[in-house]
């Protein structure tokens, strides 16, 4: 840093950046962007997120009844109004809000920081289902190659010939013999799991 001072301010600002720990909104902005531009290139060269598109129209083939061919599967949306991520727009918007209102209340005074956190809450009330929509479409999912798309159809084919047996043998599938694996079965344990993770990952390198 002192060799950064003697030969004066760069043209692109870089010693602002090396400096940060003197700025915290600076510091913590950079490391958001670090954090989140990673995590999205990272699904987006992930052949996750193809796999993920297929399944969830290989599920709405299937919802639909609909032959689970090709042609007929490709023709569904990837978007699932049931996928756990269905509830990234909401979390993601509580945490801003917790995040806004301790950055605000020692400002502005608890009493305009509550009725701002108040009127955030009720914007999340009402966007987060489209907010969720867009990041599964954009950011979770993306179009399915044909072998991702057949990788889903196999699926689909063997849990229906699954199915099909426990009822010709009279029994329920494992998914309804009870509420604990039909909540398993939703996802939702392992989407709560991973925002903890993310939270923690925020609060502890992040918010520091």
């Amino acid at each position: 840093r002192p060799a950064l001072a003697e030969a004066g301010p760069s043209p692109f600002g870089w010693e602002a950046l090396l400096a940060a720990d003197a700025n915290p909104a600076l510091l913590m902005a950079c490391r958001l962007l670090f954090i989140f531009g990673g995590v999205l290139l990272l699904l987006r060269l992930s052949p996750l997120t193809g796999l993920h598109a297929a399944e969830h129209m290989t599920a709405a083939a299937v919802e639909n009844g609909e032959p689970l061919d090709l042609v007929r599967v490709r023709r569904q949306d990837r978007v699932h109004p049931r996928c756990g991520t269905m509830l990234i727009g909401a979390l993601v918007g509580l945490e801003l809000g917790v995040l806004g209102f301790n950055a605000l209340a020692p400002g502005i005074g608890s009493l305009w920081a509550v009725g701002l956190l108040l009127l955030w809450l009720a914007l999340v009330l009402r966007y987060w289902k489209p907010v969720s929509r867009a990041i599964q479409r954009e950011l979770t999912t993306k179009a399915p190659t044909e072998a991702q798309l057949r990788s889903g159809l196999r699926a689909a084919e063997a849990l229906m010939a699954q199915r099909a047996r426990a009822s010709d043998a009279g029994k329920l599938p494992k998914g309804a013999q009870g509420l604990f694996w039909r909540v398993w079965a939703s996802g939702l344990p392992l989407v709560a799991a991973g925002y903890l993770a993310t939270v923690w990952l925020l609060r502890t390198w992040v918010y520091r």
